[in-house]
């Protein structure tokens, strides 16, 4: 591989890699320790253009902002020489594959923890209040991130365990006949994969995290005690978690209600009033003010799939809710009528 191995990593991050094609790109990131560090430095890159929505004029700019605050005054024998060779030709995939690149301080620190750490090395996906996103692991699962989430695994993925470490909320579509186990660790659960298609809930603000099973089966355990105990879950079954009480429970569910959100709609289904104004303060980014004791008991059901601004949203939840809105730049302040 010579310069186009920078069109190949981004052939395979988009899913449109062949088998050849992949077997290839392993090859190469299996010769040397180097490469796959160079594999990881252009997927932050990857990650941060599949979600920004910019003009194609950012992409000089942005690579500039990347490369000044990597970049050492004194440089180093590194691959950011090896890329910076290639500027051009990397500055031409990113625009060909997204419509732009803002790279962010915080995706950056990954990439300096490159030259300081020695194996392994975290990658680290982060989706912004307000915003969704996509990646694709390098075993072809397909992760889709919802508002305030983030991902990161390491780059001995795939070795002996394909384990990543979850905040926030996703849909995984795992990649079949792998021999090595698939985990998602969270703050409280560790979710073993049996099956392929699942999503998991569990921001650090909330008491509970949520485990829904689309398609195959899941092994959950708890990650503080009980380690030796696993509770499996079928198709179309939710395991909630309870943070501040230690306890385990199953239910049956409609799946697409949980899983709506990556088709940017929103469903609540009998979903009590507090976990709505969650979700609407991370869909849109935005803080709710309310006192919480006056809708205590107030449960809706309500679906929203035309990605309805806030104001509007706010409008159809009054009518069952009965309280009086105001929402400006600030944010929404609601109180009972």
């Amino acid at each position: 591989m010579k310069t186009d191995r920078y069109d190949l990593i981004v052939r395979f991050l988009d899913g449109e890699a062949s088998e050849e094609e992949k077997k290839e790109l392993l090859n190469w990131i299996k010769q040397k320790k180097n490469n796959i560090r160079i594999f990881c430095e252009v997927k932050d890159i990857w990650d941060v253009t599949n979600r920004s929505e910019n003009k194609k004029g950012k992409a000089e700019e942005a690579w500039n902002k990347f490369e000044k605050y990597v970049n050492p005054k004194q440089e180093k024998a590194s691959h950011l020489q090896i890329l910076k060779q290639d500027r051009k030709f990397i500055l031409r995939i990113i625009t060909k594959y997204a419509a732009a690149v803002i790279i962010l301080i915080g995706i950056s620190l990954a990439a300096i923890n490159i030259f300081k750490a020695k194996e392994p090395v975290f990658t680290v996906t982060r989706i912004p209040l307000g915003e969704k996103g996509q990646i694709q692991l390098f075993d072809g699962t397909k992760v889709w991130l919802n508002s305030g989430s983030e991902v990161k695994f390491s780059s001995d993925f795939g070795k002996k365990e394909r384990v990543v470490y979850l905040e926030g909320e996703a849909l995984f579509e795992v990649t079949k006949g792998k021999s090595a186990p698939f985990i998602v660790n969270t703050s409280d659960i560790s979710v073993k994969v049996y099956g392929t298609i699942f999503n998991v809930k569990s921001y650090p603000e909330d008491d509970i995290i949520e485990t829904i099973l689309v398609e195959g089966s899941l092994g959950i355990r708890k990650t503080k005690d009980n380690l030796d105990k696993e509770l499996k879950i079928a198709p179309n079954q939710k395991l909630t978690y309870i943070k501040s009480n230690n306890e385990l429970r199953v239910s049956h569910v409609d799946v697409n209600v949980y899983t709506a959100w990556k088709n940017n709609e929103l469903i609540f289904n009998d979903e009590n009033f507090e976990n709505v104004i969650k979700s609407l303060e991370r869909w849109y980014n935005v803080k709710v003010i309310y006192d919480i004791s006056d809708f205590i008991d107030v449960r809706l059901t309500a679906k929203f799939i035309n990605q309805e601004n806030l104001v509007d949203v706010m409008e159809v939840i009054k009518i069952t809710s009965r309280f009086n809105c105001r929402v400006s730049d600030n944010g929404v302040i609601i109180t009972k009528i």
